[in-house]
């Protein structure tokens, strides 16, 4: 896009000052998207970075309650088991 509006710039210059300054309008709005997407490239990343963390924490505190459950499973069959 930008070498398309280079050559638009260049084929205007010789003479049409309104389309060479809307070229350099669209390339204003251009490089003030191309940091936004940047932004929000990073600001994704830094969301799935998070996601794992809480996946990662979500896995942990499961295996932890299973092994609570079958402790107290055991205690509770031994408990049985003594009556």
């Amino acid at each position: 896009m930008k070498g398309q509006l280079n050559v638009m710039k260049h084929m205007a210059s010789d003479g049409d000052a309104e389309v060479v300054k809307e070229v350099d309008i669209i390339f204003k709005d251009l490089g003030e998207k191309e940091a936004q997407l940047a932004d929000l490239d990073k600001f994704n990343q830094t969301l799935i970075l998070r996601e794992r963390r809480t996946n990662d924490e979500l896995q942990e505190a499961h295996k932890e309650l299973v092994n609570v459950c079958i402790i107290q499973s055991v205690v509770l069959f031994n408990h049985i088991e003594k009556l």
